[in-house]
């Protein structure tokens, strides 16, 4: 659902955008933090094979959804391959964040409604509307997989 989230947001955009589908590996985050990188060396075979499928694509710039596949992307895929990555990695929020700039999207004000006991979000950048996004599809910067698997309503 991350994916498919991250998409209707792209698209709605107007944003070019490509997957690697069955080209791109797990990013081999889990075993990384949880201590089983030297299993089989699964961690830098995945990251050399994804940098390498995205090289070949003549990506410039990946955007990640999922925060552990950003991490490893920034930190652990760079100390496997040796050196700078070949294309800039940014988080959906940030590229979200630089439309909100841009004023591409625009912020609303929005609480979590029946969720933590009704409190506001935290102040900020923390939620985005796509201009003209219809409602259940999943117009917030966070997509549901990453909001504690609550849906908003």
């Amino acid at each position: 659902m991350l994916c498919v989230s991250t998409a209707r947001i792209l698209n709605k955009l107007n944003v070019p955008f490509m997957v690697l589908g069955e080209d791109e590996w797990c990013c081999a985050s889990a075993l990384i933090r949880t201590g089983q990188q030297h299993i089989n060396d699964v961690p830098k075979q995945a990251a050399l094979h994804n940098i390498e499928a995205l090289k070949a694509r003549g990506a410039k710039r990946v955007i990640f959804a999922c925060a552990g596949c950003f991490r490893a992307s920034k930190i652990d895929w760079p100390r496997a391959y040796g050196k700078t990555l070949p294309f800039e990695a940014i988080h959906m929020s940030q590229f979200l964040a630089e439309q909100l700039d841009a004023g591409k999207i625009k912020w609303e004000k929005s609480f979590d409604k029946n969720r933590h006991l009704s409190r506001p979000m935290p102040p900020g950048k923390t939620r985005w509307r796509v201009r003209g996004a219809k409602k259940g599809l999943n117009e917030h910067a966070w997509p549901q997989a990453c909001r504690n698997g609550t849906e908003s309503k």
